[in-house]
């Protein structure tokens, strides 16, 4: 402020020298403190006017400006400002006696839109302190002429004057998913410098353009230095632009007079480097001569008396000044030369000079980051999606493809031997269903890859609900056959027969595919964007509001389906069944609700975070599909070609491909039957003995002994540390031949586990099942103990005679 006093009074100490003194006249400035508050400035205004002042100049805000004006009238006073642009100033009906060296809000409003339609900015975004009368006319007049240039406001944000940092934080946050990336500010620089710092510290980017008012001239180094920003903050305003009217008007005869007279005096530039002073000095030009030629019309009395009417159009007259050529309007407005300043090493440039339309280059602009290319207002994004050039994903596609590759192979081994005892064990519909599910369920990991697009939405989704299902769909049928089988009095029921099973196995899959057409065709998945800053992510959202309820209910299924198998794997537990299917299941099922319970959480946590989202549900997909594979299908393959018929007295046979004769509802479970009495009464000895129900069971050497006379089998600890099992041998249920335990004998008993004996010999195996059978192990066809009455068996006869054993 001192400075611009000094050049004021520097212009008018020219003025009574050069023109006054000639004339006879000497024109004396009076000052009065305004305190920058209103009450002030009118209090000021009053007591110079009742002092005899014949004319006011200033003051240096609008707000404080305009009560100034209303008293001017009263005291038949002129008021000229070089610094006030509102443009309710622009009245001559409520400020008849009011002029300007600077040009109106409404002005510069126009100038900057032709400023960025000159950038070709056809979307900007736009900041207005909402309670600051210079901020909301310059945007008014900036909306009007943009409508007109058809310059798009893309977002439109209202701040406070009194707003500290933090309140700006939640515009700011918004502005990142902007379809601009150029953004105007209509402010003062107290509130207009925490937009972009904000912006820096959210990770906006060097491609963010910020154009503000003339008013943000002050927004310079020592401003934003004294405000507490790091080199690094300050550095993000390299490349600010703003709109100035221009005060140094070289070429200009009065100027370049002003400015020599300057330089001799004090050796020094900073007349043409303290803003408004110059525009202050105009105005004491216009009112020096235009009261000069009053005085040589109306005589000096009249004009210092105030006693001679003033009429605006004695002051509206196009003259030179300090400030350059002044054009005036009508109403006393300026209608000005602008310049684009741009922020550069730390201090503006004047980089264009803009005249009624015309742009005319100064000095080469320099933007964000670092170049002169006049940067696009579409915003350029970095792309933060799992790109499927990336090594992740060719590793996790490589491996995707290589399981489904291993998927397709099994089956057709499945297939070429369909007609083995184990494919039949398996239900060929059933594994078909299974593998086509793991594929399915596979396939979502290379649809999830890459930038996502509509089709790509739907289908992930599609592919993965409906391949869980089917796979849990398929495990849950053979469960649930386990269980009928086990569980239930079944006797003549068609409740396990393929058909039937088939039919439930398929309702849920079917009642998917509806919801699923229903969501697609209500409310379709869209490739919605994610953006933070320059950074753009991609998220699959339902095209309208609520439009994802079917989708979870439909995925909502799948966890039903897994509940429920989780249930029935732990209700059979501890059933033998051949080919251990209980034990795999159960196993299956601790890896399924691991990866579940560890995705899911994982998932929901960072579901924004596109690429953590998408190795989560890849690794999970093929970990899960991995684990239901070779517990259910790959574990077969490995003893294929099997034996395509067995003797009916080796084992326990249970197929789902419906292969069992008539009642056998699908299905059935052989148990060696009725033979001759053992010759011997006791059979013993010391062999291997491990539980069959549990997977991570081992071999353990046990006394066995088989006491015929008594119908009880014992098995005992060899070291006798531990209390023996004691068997009655007519509920024991005997697998003589139990499918992949070689020389073994499989027992079952109710109210324990199943377990399995290991001999020495296939000889010897055939003694102990002969002895077994001799005592009445084997089922007859109506069970005798209410133990056994809760186990669908059929009764098959032993075609070979018992033999004899020897005592030990």
């Amino acid at each position: 402020m001192e400075i611009s006093l000094r050049v004021i009074k520097f212009v008018m100490d020219d003025l009574n020298n050069g023109t006054a003194h000639p004339a006879g006249y000497h024109f004396n400035l009076l000052f009065g403190d305004t305190k920058y508050q209103r009450l002030s400035s009118v209090e000021a205004a009053i007591d110079l006017q009742s002092k005899g002042a014949i004319a006011l100049l200033g003051e240096w805000s609008s707000s404080n400006t305009i009560p100034i004006a209303l008293t001017s009238t009263s005291f038949n006073s002129l008021l000229c400002s070089g610094s006030a642009t509102s443009d309710e100033l622009s009245s001559v009906v409520d400020y008849p006696l009011f002029i300007r060296t600077i040009s109106s809000d409404s002005y510069q409003g126009v100038v900057m839109a032709r400023i960025a339609r000159n950038f070709n900015w056809m979307s900007v975004n736009m900041f207005t302190v909402g309670d600051d009368a210079y901020a909301v006319s310059l945007a008014k007049a900036f909306q009007t002429t943009a409508a007109t240039l058809n310059i798009t406001i893309a977002r439109t944000y209202t701040v406070q004057t009194l707003w500290a940092l933090d309140d700006f934080h939640g515009v700011v946050t918004q502005l990142a998913d902007s379809p601009s990336r150029v953004s105007v500010i209509f402010a003062q620089p107290d509130q207009a410098y925490q937009i972009p710092l904000l912006a820096r510290r959210n990770g906006f980017g060097p491609d963010w353009v910020w154009f503000g008012c003339e008013a943000l001239s002050l927004m310079d180094t020592p401003f934003l230095e004294a405000h507490g920003l790091t080199p690094a903050e300050l550095a993000y305003y390299e490349g600010f632009l703003l709109a100035w009217p221009a005060e140094l008007a070289p070429g200009s005869p009065r100027y370049e007079s002003v400015v020599a007279k300057w330089q001799r005096v004090y050796n020094d530039t900073v007349i043409k480097e303290t803003a408004y002073a110059l525009f202050m000095g105009s105005c004491l030009d216009v009112l020096v001569n235009t009261f000069i030629d009053l005085v040589r019309r109306v005589g000096l009395a009249p004009v210092v008396n105030r006693t001679h009417k003033l009429d605006l159009a004695d002051f509206v007259v196009n003259r030179d000044s300090v400030s350059g050529f002044i054009d005036f309007a009508a109403n006393g407005d300026r209608n000005g030369k602008f310049q684009v300043l741009n922020f550069q090493n730390s201090a503006y440039v004047p980089v264009y000079s803009v005249r009624n339309g015309t742009f005319s280059t100064l000095a080469p602009v320099k933007f964000a980051d670092g170049s002169s290319v006049i940067p696009d207002w579409r915003p350029k994004y970095v792309e933060i999606l799992p790109d499927e050039r990336s090594a992740g994903v060719i590793i996790v596609s490589t491996l995707t493809g290589l399981v489904i590759a291993a998927v397709v192979v099994a089956w057709v081994a499945i297939v070429v031997n369909r007609k083995s005892k184990r494919v039949r064990h398996l239900g060929l519909p059933f594994t078909a269903v299974l593998c086509i599910g793991i594929v399915m369920c596979l396939s979502a990991s290379f649809l999830m890859a890459g930038r996502p697009t509509p089709l790509k939405c739907e289908a992930q989704y599609w592919v993965m609900i409906l391949g869980y299902s089917l796979t849990l769909s398929s495990l849950w049928i053979r469960s649930y056959r386990l269980w009928k089988i086990f569980d239930r009095v079944l006797t003549k029921s068609t409740a396990v027969r393929t058909r039937p099973l088939l039919f439930r196995m398929l309702a849920l899959p079917v009642l998917q595919i509806i919801l699923l057409i229903i969501h697609s065709a209500t409310s379709p998945l869209q490739a919605a964007p994610l953006i933070s800053g320059s950074t753009i992510q991609y998220q699959c959202k339902a095209s309208s509001a609520g439009g994802t309820a079917l989708l979870y209910v439909a995925a909502g299924i799948d966890g039903l389906l897994l509940v429920l198998l989780a249930y029935l794997s732990f209700k059979i537990r501890r059933i033998h069944s051949s080919y251990q299917d209980t034990m795999w299941i159960a196993y299956l099922m601790h890896h399924l609700l691991i990866a579940a319970c560890i995705a899911i959480p994982v998932i929901v946590l960072f579901s924004t975070a596109t690429i953590v989202t998408y190795y989560v549900r890849a690794v999970a997909v093929i970990y899960t599909n991995v684990a239901i594979f070779s517990s259910m299908v790959a574990r077969h393959n490995f003893a294929l070609p099997d034996r395509a018929n067995q003797d009916p007295n080796a084992a326990m046979l249970e197929t789902l491909d419906g292969a069992g004769g008539p009642g056998s509802g699908g299905g059935q479970e052989t148990l060696s039957a009725g033979g001759s009495t053992a010759q011997r009464n006791v059979l013993s000895g010391v062999y291997p003995v491990k539980s069959t129900t549990g997977f991570l069971r081992r071999w353990q050497n046990r006394d066995v002994v088989l006491l015929s006379a008594e119908g009880l089998l014992v098995v005992a600890s060899i070291e006798r540390q531990h209390p023996g099992q004691s068997f009655s041998v007519k509920q024991l249920i005997l697998e003589a031949d139990p499918v992949d335990m070689e020389l073994c004998v499989v027992l079952a008993h109710p109210g324990t586990d199943a377990f399995a004996i290991q001999f020495n010999s296939a000889a010897e195996r055939t003694k102990w099942v002969a002895a077994f059978q001799a005592c009445g192990t084997s089922g007859k066809s109506t069970p005798t103990s209410s133990a056994m009455s809760r186990l669908r068996v059929k009764s098959m006869a032993i075609r070979s005679s018992v033999t004899s054993g020897g005592q030990h």
